[in-house]
């Protein structure tokens, strides 16, 4: 990873203005010199704000940031991991508080950014705000429209949401203005626009204009290290000289920013002011008076006693220098406040703990020889003359001492091991199910669905935890009855997945789209750029090795690595009949309107959909209804209907939109439900446009046209409310469920199911897939016997629905 600069600035404000005191629990790190394996390279960046409650040290949120930190850089794997390992050792310390006890009275909002491999990433719980600013763009997190979670100290069920946004090609020639707040003020979302041109003190005043009442956060900004590595021997140097000989504060360069090593300096200054022990003078002559103290010239200088600031970790070696932004005190001289605890108090004499321990460590071995000795003379006198025995005293020979060094350790680990297999780990398991039983119990008490939730997802955490140190009925029950409970508070019916293919599709397979048919089922891999089919037989679903249908160059046209698909049941391709049992045709489409024909039993056949008048910018999905073929492309903002004549859609397209077009640039999906299309956008959104018989062109002439407009989820599960999207989803597909009932499936990635609503969007019931294999949903489909198929990894998972 390239060498960066991180400038921080911590920010507090009182009643709107800048203010000299600086906050706590904000922290700023990069990688110390012993991290875990892909920590090596990282810059964290945290925020934690206490809520109001009880009475917590003025310290406790520095604490907690540094606890969360540590677990950060101690967790090998990836940024989520780590991070997650942070929050949830935050988490604890807050449930615990000290006392050993679960306890809910301490409550923070906290916020972690990371810089690793050329791309931020995030975690949040809590009340939070960060602002990633580049040039030409600005990031807000949470995102607009997202309510805040719970904060950490309410359940150990943490709500802990991600974020991520690249850095470019190249950020550090511009740099990254990033703004993290713990409890953030209303009008911070837009206060790092064009910050990039902007210093960050100049940044901070103008966020005090912003009415931002009694707040803080800290302001920092990425760019590229000047000379990383002299800047590395400078700060070494600078640190041998403080060691060496006390130093003035350093003065404040041009950019009004001081260095890593200056930092260093002022820390360090900090930490030694504390009084010491004066020096013995020498007795004054007779009738001479005694000469005044003497004073060195740094504590002849009057300091101001600065508050508590943020903590600042210095880089290890070989790590890219850090910043601290201007000092916030207004003085003109350059020079930060330095702490100085006690510099008025008079100096008093230390007491010599290294001595008096010494003293007693001494003692102790006198008198342990001494009984050593006296047990080994009356050993001697209790065994025959001469065995064992030298000058009176049990003597042991060199083999056997060596085997009882040996064999004392051993029989210590194996007496300790028994106690806690034995015992130590049945009390652990009693004291988890105790903690487990009561969280249930308080579930049952209250009405309230998110304190239901709460409490229930707490139990199965500690049971979770119990089944590392046994197993019995009464937790296996206890399980099965929370997960039925959250069942339930989530709409979800329970179904019995099922893998469908032995041994999966792969693991070069990444499965983009799924078309059920009658016995069969057609894979989009968006991988290999080729469709699979799967044929139902006797021991299940046996790929289908003479269907070919995938990217590559035809004699008609060369198609791209297809982006969807869908089953065209009214069409024949070559030596197919209408009449046919195979009669149709899988249709694929890529990004720039190659379209190919794969016919079940037949050669595929590869063709053009003709440019639309805009060009194609890049197809993203398509669908079928009513003879037409839908395509949809978000670039260029257009959705556009291909008629067929014969087998093929080789006719002119034709714009759907006759009465505004709606933003489609953020559409991933679509679906045709009856005529009426539903655009499913990036933030769950969705739009829906039917065709309004009474509508009247603005300019006048006929009445009638496709009328589009945004839709609201009418979720109706306890504790939940109508909203433009579901909170807790992300959804990233959406399929048509044909009459009797018709309704509308919706692909939940990270939840790895599906979500079905009315066509009047109200809740009707969610499905899940419960697998140990790793990955999110990435497909479903509907089979005509309602059957529901869903894609995750490399495997396929059917269960057979209720659904009419």
């Amino acid at each position: 990873m390239p060498v960066l600069d991180a400038e921080i600035l911590p920010v507090q404000y009182s009643n709107a203005h800048l203010s000299e005191e600086m906050p706590r629990g904000y922290l700023l790190r990069p990688a110390p010199r012993r991290s875990a394996r892909g920590r090596g390279n990282d810059i964290l960046l945290m925020g934690l704000g206490m809520l109001p409650g009880i009475a917590a040290p003025a310290s406790l949120a520095d604490e907690l940031c540094q606890l969360g930190s540590r677990a950060y850089f101690e967790t090998p794997g990836s940024v989520t991991a780590a991070l997650r390992a942070a929050f949830t050792t935050v988490n604890e310390e807050l449930l615990l508080a000290g006392t050993g006890v679960v306890s809910t009275a301490l409550q923070a909002n906290l916020i972690c950014l990371v810089v690793h491999d050329e791309a931020l990433y995030l975690g949040y719980v809590g009340s939070v705000l960060a602002v990633v600013a580049q040039p030409g763009r600005v990031n807000l997190f949470p995102p607009h429209g997202e309510s805040a979670t719970r904060p950490l100290g309410s359940s150990r069920a943490l709500e802990l949401r991600y974020g991520h946004t690249p850095l470019g090609d190249d950020p550090r020639e511009s740099g990254v203005s990033l703004l993290i707040a713990a409890m953030p003020a209303p009008s911070w979302n837009v206060a790092l626009d064009g910050a990039e041109r902007l210093s960050l003190r100049a940044v901070a005043e103008r966020i005090a204009q912003r009415n931002v009442g009694s707040t803080s956060g800290m302001l920092a900004r990425l760019a590229p290290a000047a000379g990383g590595a002299q800047k590395q021997a400078d700060l070494a140097t600078a640190v041998r000289e403080q060691r060496a000989t006390p130093a003035p504060p350093p003065p404040v360069t041009s950019a009004g920013q001081r260095s890593a090593a200056e930092a260093l300096s002022i820390i360090r200054e900090a930490q030694q002011a504390a009084p010491r022990e004066p020096a013995v003078e020498a007795p004054a002559l007779s009738g001479q008076a005694p000469p005044p103290p003497q004073r060195s010239a740094r504590e002849a200088t009057p300091r101001a006693h600065a508050p508590h600031g943020p903590i600042i970790e210095m880089p290890a070696s070989g790590r890219p220098p850090i910043h601290v932004g201007p000092s916030l005190t207004g003085r003109d001289d350059g020079a930060l406040p330095h702490v100085a605890p006690f510099a008025d108090a008079p100096p008093t004499p230390r007491l010599n703990a290294w001595a008096v321990l010494s003293a007693v460590a001494r003692a102790a071995g006198t008198t342990t020889r001494s009984a050593w000795m006296a047990v080994r003379k009356g050993i001697a006198r209790l065994m025959p003359a001469g065995t064992l025995q030298e000058r009176g005293m049990l003597t042991l020979p060199p083999q056997l001492m060596l085997a009882t060094a040996i064999a004392i350790p051993v029989i210590v680990v194996v007496l300790v091991s028994v106690v806690y297999f034995r015992r130590g780990r049945s009390e652990q398991f009693a004291a988890l199910m105790d903690q487990a039983r009561q969280a249930s119990a308080s579930a049952a008490l209250t009405s309230d669905p998110a304190q239901v939730r709460q409490a229930w997802g707490d139990v199965l955490l500690l049971l979770e935890d119990a089944a590392r140190f046994g197993e019995s009925p009464e937790r296996a029950a206890l399980q099965q009855q929370g997960v039925a409970a959250l069942d339930q508070l989530d709409g979800i019916t329970p179904l019995e997945f099922s893998p469908m293919v032995p041994g999966g599709l792969g693991a070069n397979t990444r499965v983009r789209a799924l078309v059920a048919g009658d016995r069969q089922m057609f894979v989009l891999d968006a991988t290999q750029g080729r469709v699979l089919r799967l044929v139902l037989g006797q021991g299940g679903y046996q790929l289908d090795g003479s269907f070919h249908c995938e990217s590559g160059a035809y004699s008609e046209h060369t198609i791209e690595t297809p982006v969807d698909m869908v089953w065209v049941p009214d069409i024949t391709v070559g030596t197919q009949m209408p009449q046919s049992a195979k009669a149709g045709v899988l249709v694929a489409v890529d990004a720039q309107g190659g379209i190919l024909y794969c016919p079940p039993g037949g050669e595929a056949v590869a063709g053009e959909l003709e440019p639309p008048r805009t060009g194609w910018l890049g197809a993203r999905a398509i669908d079928y209804y009513n003879g037409r073929l839908y395509v949809l492309d978000p670039l260029s903002n257009g959705f556009w209907r291909y008629a067929t004549r014969g087998f093929h859609f080789d006719q002119p397209p034709n714009d759907y939109f006759d009465a505004g077009v709606p933003n489609l640039t953020d559409t991933i999906d679509f679906g045709v439900a009856n005529g009426d299309v539903f655009f499913l956008h990036a933030d769950g959104q969705l739009t829906r446009c039917a065709y309004n018989p009474l509508y009247e062109p603005p300019g006048g002439g006929q009445t009638g046209a496709n009328v589009c407009g945004s839709v609201l989820y009418n979720d109706t599960r306890a504790g939940r409310a109508p909203g433009p999207r579901i909170v807790d989803a992300q959804l990233v597909r959406v399929t048509y469920n044909e009459p009797p009932e018709p309704s509308l499936f919706f692909l939940d990635g990270f939840g790895r199911g599906a979500y079905r609503f009315s066509l009047a969007l109200n809740f009707l019931e969610r499905f899940r897939v419960t697998t140990s294999e790793e990955g999110e949903a990435t497909a479903l489909a509907l089979g005509i016997d309602k059957t529901l198929y869903l894609a995750v990894g490399d495997q396929i998972y059917a269960a057979r629905t209720a659904v009419p």
